[in-house]
């Protein structure tokens, strides 16, 4: 073989399994799925519409019955009951705070806190370069290939990511503040609480995708091998 010429071309090793960086269908499955959107919702519907036609108290128990409802057609089929479990417990707090009130916009009054400490937690995580999307993805789901669970931190790629994802978690959080806070201060309850179903659980699968999206392109870049250009022949 003549000098110069490279005997074999060694092959690209293949890139680190990326199973942990779950799919689609998983992050859907995460948040509560289709059915998750039902539990979360079919209350609130109930007590806007009940609440609108009739009195605070009879909307109050008709979406304690709705969220108990739920949660018994679970059990029955046999299915997990977090999400069910969560959301009575949510309604029931909710419908506390209301009946003690007796206004009906302090029904999403619980809401409205768990928001506005969200949105807080991500927008300070961000701050103090500890953000919260790559704490939980990396917890969660690790990238492959690290040497220990805070050696994401020490990438750069990695750090931007996590970083611009956690604060668009928290611009999306303080967006919601901002829209049903308004609501709430002008106690407009039926507009209120269509808007936090349509600002809740599709929003938040938007953001998810998103995340999953460019959180598999960060992490193809640091572990995927680069291919350098083929050594120069001598003449």
């Amino acid at each position: 073989m003549r000098e110069g010429i490279p005997q074999s071309t060694q092959p690209i090793p293949p890139a680190p399994d990326q199973r942990a960086l779950v799919n689609r269908q998983q992050i859907i499955k995460q948040i509560g799925g289709v059915r998750g959107l039902i539990d979360s919702g079919l209350p609130i519907i109930v007590f806007i519409t009940v609440n609108a036609f009739t009195s605070l108290q009879i909307a109050l128990w008709s979406a304690l019955g709705a969220g108990g409802a739920l949660f018994v057609a679970r059990l029955a089929r046999r299915e997990s009951v977090q999400q069910a479990i969560s959301g009575f417990l949510g309604v029931a707090v909710a419908a506390f705070i209301a009946g003690q009130t007796g206004e009906a916009r302090d029904f999403f009054l619980p809401s409205l806190w768990s928001t506005a400490g969200f949105g807080l937690a991500f927008l300070v995580s961000a701050l103090v370069r500890w953000p919260l999307v790559g704490v939980l993805a990396e917890l969660l789901w690790p990238t492959p290939g690290l040497t220990d669970s805070k050696a994401w931190r020490s990438h750069r790629g990695l750090m931007r990511a996590y970083t611009w994802l956690t604060l668009m978690w928290a611009a999306v959080y303080l967006l919601r503040i901002a829209v049903q806070g308004s609501l709430y201060l002008a106690n407009e309850v039926t507009l209120l609480g269509t808007t936090k179903l349509f600002m809740g659980w599709p929003l938040t699968a938007l953001e998810a995708l998103l995340t999953v999206f460019v959180v598999r392109r960060a992490r193809r870049l640091i572990t995927e091998p680069k291919i350098s250009d083929p050594p120069a022949l001598s003449a």
